[in-house]
């Protein structure tokens, strides 16, 4: 009876065999190697072995066991094995099955890695407690646009600006223009200011200067900002008629983008001024701009809906509506939602994006950004869930993917996240991605 060979007695024989190609073999390979290029990481003791196609399993068993090395895993569909020899003996190994003529080819199981792109991290102090830019991404956004010199135009909205502030430089801001009673006949409380401080606000989460060694970090470092005043004087309401020569003028002026964090209830607009204001939309999207507007904060009330523009323009696809989100990707209470009310008017959510959740005033829930102070603040409101995506937009243009607002509105939409926790609140759960949304390889590096 044939006896059967211990395995110890097999390590032997192998450590033999490679011993012996060792000396023949192994110095041309690492001399071979020591004067091209150091070997690449590989997992010790292990060798992969490509045999030759239709080799049986008896063949190669056969020829693991001549040569005294362990199968660790064999896939049999591509006639590849996966064996276990001594460590430090990994080249000779793989010179000795090189010359067994049944395989055709071998080699150390190299070791890869994952891109993960590394987030950039700017040298601002109170990026820590910005903990909206990490849960869309941002960070890794900013590495993969890093050498783009595209410097996308965003027009916003809003109820001004305040001159000077420490985080938003002159070369940022490019334009500003008030469109309210200020524009014919300036007087008190006119120019280039923010009482509000709302404009301020939505203008510094888009564009805070980065790498200032000041306050935070914008979503859109590399935008222009072209700022118009639509604000009432009274601190409350946005005036319409101002909002119909501030969205012509930021067609004409160049914006790419512009961002609107507010809404007008039908139950005030007259006629005359609904037709109006829907001339300027088309003018605006004729012109290839894309428009950004809030949800609303109406805690998804149908009796403060419908709005203009959400509900006259939610859809078109150079629209996007945007809902906000609190820490950890919840629907913030207060944002409206997608539904169809009764009477047939509708709430068109896009997705969602950071808005902040306790409307405590404290950073770590709520979106921190300038003020009109001079200094920082932190609210909550969709007001600055869709600033942070018109930044993502900017971000957009910077890479290249996209250069009409219809490919941008998909491009967001069609990267973001798929959340089951706002699967409720609007389609399959959107929320922001920045990476992804910026990555020519559709987010395999997020």
């Amino acid at each position: 009876m044939r006896s059967r060979t211990p395995a110890r007695w097999r390590w032997r024989t192998l450590a033999v065999v490679l011993a012996l190609v060792a000396t023949l073999i192994a110095p041309a390979l690492l001399a071979a190697a020591s004067s091209s290029q150091q070997l690449p990481s590989y997992q010790p003791g292990r060798v992969l072995v490509s045999f030759k196609r239709g080799t049986s399993a008896a063949t190669k068993a056969a020829v693991h066991q001549r040569l005294g090395a362990q199968l660790l895993r064999s896939i049999p569909q591509i006639d590849v094995d996966v064996v276990q020899v001594p460590e430090g003996s990994e080249l000779a190994a793989v010179a000795a099955y090189k010359s067994d003529p049944a395989v055709e080819d071998a080699g150390l199981a190299v070791l890869g890695h994952f891109d993960a792109v590394p987030p950039t991290v700017p040298n601002d102090p109170r990026f820590g407690q910005q903990w909206y830019l990490q849960e869309i991404r941002a960070p890794q956004a900013w590495t993969l646009v890093s050498g783009s010199r595209v410097r996308p135009v965003i027009a916003v909205i809003d109820s001004g600006l305040l001159a000077g502030h420490q985080d938003l430089s002159a070369g940022q801001i490019v334009l500003y223009r008030d469109f309210t009673d200020c524009a014919p006949s300036p007087g008190p409380g006119c120019g280039l200011n923010d009482p509000v401080g709302h404009g301020t606000q939505v203008t510094g989460v888009i564009a805070a200067t980065h790498n200032n060694m000041r306050g935070i970090a914008g979503v859109c470092p590399q935008c222009r900002m072209i700022v118009l005043s639509v604000d009432n004087n009274a601190g409350t309401d946005v005036d319409p008629v101002a909002i119909i020569g501030a969205l012509v003028f930021a067609a004409d002026r160049g914006a790419q983008i512009i961002n609107g964090s507010w809404g007008i209830p039908y139950s005030t607009l007259t006629p005359g001024t609904y037709t109006a204001l829907n001339r300027a939309m088309q003018y605006v999207l004729a012109r290839g701009v894309l428009f950004v507007n809030s949800a609303g904060n109406d805690f998804d009330d149908p009796s403060s809906v419908p709005k203009w523009p959400q509900t006259t323009w939610g859809g078109h696809p150079q629209v996007l509506i945007v809902g906000a989100t609190g820490p950890n990707r919840q629907v913030a209470p207060y944002s409206n939602r997608t539904y169809m009310p009764n009477g047939g008017f509708r709430q068109v959510v896009d997705l969602g994006a950071p808005g902040g959740g306790a409307c405590s005033g404290n950073p770590s829930q709520d979106i921190l950004m300038p003020s009109n102070t001079g200094g920082y603040s932190a609210t909550c409101g969709t007001s600055f869930a869709s600033p942070i995506t018109a930044g993502v937009a900017g971000l957009v243009l910077a890479s290249g993917i996209c250069s009409t607002a219809s490919c941008l509105k998909q491009r967001i939409i069609s990267t973001a996240d798929s959340v089951p926790a706002l699967a409720a609140a609007w389609p399959n759960g959107r929320f922001l991605n920045a990476c992804r949304a910026v990555d020519s390889l559709n987010g395999i590096r997020c």
